[in-house]
Formats: C-alpha cells, sequence, structure tokens
C-alpha cells in the first residue's frame, strides 16, 4: 500500500518476532518565537545479540535557546506497549502517538517531563525515497517515511511542572524501522522559512555499507515550493550533485527538472545536544542534533540553457540539523 497517508505511514511494523529489528516514532517542534526546542521519541528494539530481550523506551529532550538541555529516557518491558490499539500507531506505558495526539510522561527520582500535543491540518506526508520498492526490498536496511512532513501542533511540555503552550507552532512527525544503522548520515528539516511559511525542506545524506564495500554519501533531497512538490536528485545525477556536510555546516545544489535548490545549513556548536543510539545489530551510533539551525536557500529557474536567479529563503533558529557517526564528537555535551 503506498505511504501516502499518515495513518498508513505510521502503521506499526513490530511483530515481536523479527530480529534484528527496531522501530522508532518521533515528533519535533520549535516555538513561535523560536526560544525552545523539543523532540520526543518512541522506540522498540529487538537485538541480535545473544541474550539480549526486546526493548521499549520513551525519551524527551527540551532545549531552550542559550541554556542547558533537559533530557530524561525511560525503559519499558514490551508488554506494556498496546500493539491493537485502534486509535494509536504505538503506546509504551502512558506514552504514545495517535492520529490526532502526541502524549507522553518520563521522569526520574528528580525531574519529570510530560507533553501532550494536539496534531492540526493540514498535513503533508511524503516517505523520502523516490522509489517504492525501497520500502518492501532489504535495501536499504533502514526505512524512514515522513508522516508529517509539515503539521502544526497546539498543546503544551512541561518541565517539572513548569508549562511551555504551543499554540499552533510548525511541527514534523516521522516513522523509521529496519534491520540495521546506515554507517553514518546528515539529516536536516524546515517548514519555518520567514519569507514563505508554505515551504518546506528536508535533506539526508548517508553513507551505507554494501557487502564489504563502503558507499560515498548518497544524497535524498525534498523540497515543497509554491505548492509543488520536488525531489531529487535523480538517478543519473545521484553521483554528481553537489553535496558536502561537516559537523557544523551542510552545503548542496540539487537539480529538480527546470529549478535548482542552491543551499547552506549551519548551526552553533553550543546549540547541539548529543544523544547515544543502540542499533538491533549492536552497533552503537552518537547523534549530534539540534532543532534550532539556520538555513539560507537559493532557488534558480531554468531560462533555455541558463539557471536565473529566482528567489532566497532564510530561517534562523529553526531548523534541525543532526550528523550521526560510530563516534562522538568530544565538543558535545551527551545528554542521552
Amino acid at each position: 500500500m503506498p505511504l501516502d497517508t499518515v495513518f498508513e505511514s505510521n502503521r506499526l511494523r513490530w511483530d515481536g518476532q523479527k530480529k534484528p529489528f527496531y522501530e522508532v516514532y518521533y515528533a519535533k517542534l520549535v516555538d513561535e518565537k523560536a526560544a525552545w526546542s523539543f523532540w520526543c521519541r518512541y522506540t522498540l528494539l529487538h537485538s541480535v545479540i545473544e541474550g539480549k530481550i526486546p526493548t521499549a523506551s520513551v525519551w524527551a529532550i527540551f532545549k531552550p535557546w542559550g541554556e542547558r538541555a533537559t533530557s530524561l529516557k525511560e525503559n519499558f518491558s514490551v508488554h506494556q506497549i498496546d500493539f491493537v490499539h485502534a486509535e494509536r500507531f504505538i503506546q509504551i506505558g502512558p506514552s504514545y502517538l495517535s492520529l490526532s495526539h502526541a502524549v507522553g510522561l518520563v521522569k526520574n527520582s528528580h525531574q519529570e517531563i510530560t507533553w501532550n500535543l494536539q496534531f492540526e491540518d493540514p498535513t503533508l506526508c511524503q516517505p523520502l525515497f523516490p522509489y517504492q520498492f525501497m520500502y518492501r526490498s532489504r535495501f536499504p536496511q533502514t526505512k524512514y517515511v515522513a508522516a508529517r512532513l509539515s503539521t502544526s501542533v497546539s498543546g503544551s511540555v512541561s518541565i517539572n511542572h513548569q508549562s511551555h503552550p504551543a499554540d499552533q507552532c510548525k511541527a514534523h512527525q516521522a516513522h523509521l524501522w529496519g534491520t540495521g544503522y546506515a554507517l553514518s548520515w546528515a539529516w536536516a528539516h524546515c517548514n519555518q522559512f520567514v519569507e514563505d511559511a508554505s515551504v518546506v525542506f528536508e535533506g539526508l545524506s548517508a553513507e551505507i555499507k554494501l557487502g564489504p564495500y563502503e558507499t560515498p554519501f548518497i544524497p535524498l533531497f525534498s523540497f515543497i515550493f509554491e505548492g509543488k512538490r520536488y525531489r531529487g536528485p535523480g538517478v543519473c545525477r545521484l553521483f554528481k550533485t553537489k553535496n558536502h556536510h561537516d559537523f557544523l555546516e551542510w552545503h548542496f545544489e540539487v537539480v529538480c527538472n527546470d529549478t535548482k535548490f542552491a543551499g547552506r545549513i549551519s548551526r552553533p556548536i553550543e546549540e547541539i545536544v548529543g544523544v547515544e543510539y543502540e542499533g538491533p545489530l549492536g552497533e552503537a551510533r552518537f547523534c549530534h542534533n539540534t532543532m534550532m539551525g539556520n538555513m539560507e536557500l537559493d532557488v534558480y529557474k531554468r531560462h533555455k540553457k541558463e539557471w536565473v536567479y529566482f528567489k532566497k529563503l532564510t530561517a534562523q533558529k529553526t531548523v534541525a540539523f543532526e550528523t550521526v557517526a560510530p563516534t562522538p564528537d568530544p565538543r558535545v555535551h551527551f545528554v542521552l
């Protein structure tokens, strides 16, 4: 079935038997004044390592601009997961994701994070991979779909009972599942451009392993611009596309038929938080993430044989940008 609805894109793939296997739902938002960001994640993991039992976890990160993040994680028994709930895609303990809400509670003896966020229409849903067979075949190992590429949420996030209201904040929600992680990757998303609130960007550049070989970084980009969807690069231009990222910046130039997008993403190192992922093959991956990066996007239109400058779009403190690698960067504080 095509992954073109929120319901189908968020359908639970976990059966409790397959291993190695993992499944993740997450949501992220930045408040309307770019004063704080929030990221929550619901995870299932069935490791191939002998003796490891299947686990479920929920975590949340609340990051005010210029301040340290508050982060909490709780692990649960898989028996606390509601696999057959008709109205919820996943429920782990008191936390759940449904067609209408993202709700959660994580706490320890000293701190507590709760959230109750209602998704609001309109919602854009889009698989990032260009071909449907990539969601059915073994390759790639990780399947990714932006169930809510761009949406809005209202509700609140509370840190130790201090409420931070969200009133029609732009948000993003996605779903991943698979049998193993890529070697390393960069991912970015923005739906809060200053000049045009309807524009949406998502990019992924991944280095994967094929047998004994490691591929170059493979880029995938998606744009919603002037009401039209653009994807690139095409297969013929996959390794010809200008695409380079380091720890703090990402530069790309991608041609989508008669339109060219040239982008620069950046982030201040003090706004990056670190999270360690455990993969289903026992692999460790270290995520260096900010929800409050910056972006410049220049748009060009083809006129005869030339590219003509058309428009500049900018975003300040509203761009999600993460880099993931097998080793942690020592400059980053790891919160989970």
